[in-house]
């Protein structure tokens, strides 16, 4: 029978045994926790980061048509009063005259789409070839011309939205760079739909008119880049931003005129 002292003396080496092997357990990374290493090392999230870039797209009935109101605007069609509790009331005040300065807009532009152009720049640093994940030259490379199209389309619907914007295609700014590094004045419109138009037919060149296999349906394509581009271009021309004195005195902080006079 044993003593009492090696009963001790084994619970002792025991206890011991635990708490190594518990160090080591507790010592384990968290596997609930991505980094970008993890993420674009495997093609189901790497598809899943592309699907985010794509989120920032209005929806054309609840984007287009009442939150952002553009087709109010037109003689597309006519708002009833009745619609109005229904979210619509902003696009109702449009036809009756009673939009002003202190009205709110719902498109969230100036939020989301910037959110959007910088993940879409994160899966362009980020992004690459890995053969046995799927992840093929061809792949990767169609997938970065689509970051492209979806980057060059949100800038065209925030000048669509805002005129000049504040606008450095390509960089990523860190979230701990200087506050006053993460300034920048606004670009004259003309500037940034230069860029957007070469950036459109470059893209254009790369993607598919279409596509086959009907998963694919809604991805970008080259029709789209076009379409986009010459909607960018005709805005650019149009009486609003080609010539208009009103914006005579519209200038950035470097003293740029920020519209065509």
């Amino acid at each position: 029978m044993k003593t009492f002292k090696q009963i001790i003396a084994t619970a002792v080496v025991g206890c011991s045994l635990i708490s190594l092997t518990g160090c080591d357990f507790l010592d384990k990374s968290p596997d609930d926790q991505l980094n970008m290493e993890m993420v674009f090392s495997d093609k189901i999230r790497t598809e899943d980061w592309l699907a985010s870039v794509y989120a920032g797209i209005p929806s054309p009935m609840w984007g287009y048509m009442t939150n952002q109101g553009y087709n109010i605007m037109s003689d597309d069609m006519v708002i009833p009063i009745e619609w109005s509790p229904y979210g619509w009331n902003e696009a109702y005040a449009y036809t009756t005259g009673n939009w002003n300065p202190s009205s709110t807009w719902n498109a969230n532009y100036w939020v989301e789409l910037p959110k959007r152009i910088r993940t879409g720049l994160i899966f362009l640093n980020n992004v690459r070839v890995i053969p046995s994940e799927g992840l093929t030259q061809d792949y990767v490379e169609q997938m970065k011309n689509e970051v492209r199209f979806l980057n060059a389309y949100y800038y065209s619907l925030m000048v669509e939205a805002y005129g000049a914007i504040p606008f450095a295609p390509g960089r990523l700014v860190s979230p701990t760079d200087p506050a006053n590094e993460m300034m920048l004045e606004q670009t004259p419109v003309d500037n940034v739909v230069d860029w957007i138009d070469k950036e459109l037919l470059d893209v254009s060149k790369h993607l598919p008119a279409v596509y086959e296999n009907n998963q694919d349906w809604g991805r970008a394509t080259s029709i789209m880049a076009l379409a986009v581009r010459a909607k960018t271009l005709l805005l650019a021309a149009s009486p609003l931003f080609n010539g208009n004195t009103d914006y005579a005195q519209w200038k950035n902080v470097s003293g740029q005129n920020l519209v065509n006079l």
